[in-house]
């Protein structure tokens, strides 16, 4: 998988910027209404297409305030997550308190699980955050964590949609910590996930596309956007913002 940019790689060792541990947290539940619906979106393709069951065990890597975790913990037996972000830990490890949640604080070339310990692993938006060269080595490890028959649940932005122009318009008025180039370094396609599930040694399952112009609707009602998001989902999601694939270790 290769980043269009011109510039070197460089090996990502957390945030390059600093981002508020709560900063997840808060986008799903204060954050503007388009920014809450986007994430409502986002959790509703994993429990869609990608639900933890009651015994499984997951892996939530690049967990960033824990919102996610916890979701996940309230469906599956034991739940490990992991990022590099000690403010984010910290909070999480403080909100949401679960005997069978469990938070680490690494990268994820650095925290160690025994080989074949998990049924399910996600990441959800966080491919984007690596350097090119760190992405292979990191699915090399996570087929390694997952037990043979598990699986792999995975969001990104999708660039060849309107994300460029929502990316430039969010940095340029500062509605987030800045993306383009600095948060943002990896830029995926369907294609590439394909390859890169191949090399890897996954199955893919599935691809696709979500959250589209719903959330830009969620101002004039939830009811409204999660209407069109219907729509939109039964299209084949054509204007698509987040690519997501599944994937299974044989």
């Amino acid at each position: 998988m290769t980043d269009p940019s011109p510039r070197p790689p460089r090996p990502r060792a957390g945030d390059p910027i600093p981002i508020a541990g709560d900063y997840q947290y808060r986008a799903l539940t204060s954050g503007f209404v388009v920014q809450r619906f986007w994430h409502h979106l986002k959790i509703q393709a994993l429990l869609r297409i990608s639900p933890p069951q009651p015994g499984d065990t997951v892996v939530d890597v690049g967990c960033g305030s824990g919102v996610v975790a916890d979701l996940l913990a309230g469906h599956a037996a034991e739940v490990h997550a992991l990022d590099a972000n000690p403010g984010a830990i910290d909070f999480a490890r403080a909100r949401f308190a679960r005997p069978n949640l469990h938070f680490h604080l690494g990268l994820a070339e650095e925290v160690e699980f025994a080989a074949g310990r998990f049924d399910r692993a996600y990441l959800l938006e966080f491919l984007e955050h690596l350097s090119r060269e760190q992405v292979a080595p990191l699915f090399d490890r996570l087929r390694r964590w997952l037990k043979p028959g598990a699986t792999l649940f995975l969001t990104t932005p999708n660039y060849h949609s309107a994300w460029p122009a929502i990316e430039f318009v969010m940095d340029r008025l500062r509605l987030a910590p800045e993306m383009g180039g600095v948060q943002h370094v990896t830029r995926a396609t369907r294609r590439r996930l394909t390859e890169l599930a191949a090399s890897c040694g996954f199955e893919q399952l599935a691809t696709g596309r979500a959250v589209g112009l719903a959330p830009f609707v969620s101002p004039l009602g939830w009811r409204l956007a999660g209407r069109l998001d219907d729509l939109e989902r039964w299209l084949g999601s054509p204007l698509g913002n987040l690519l997501y694939v599944l994937w299974r270790r044989p």
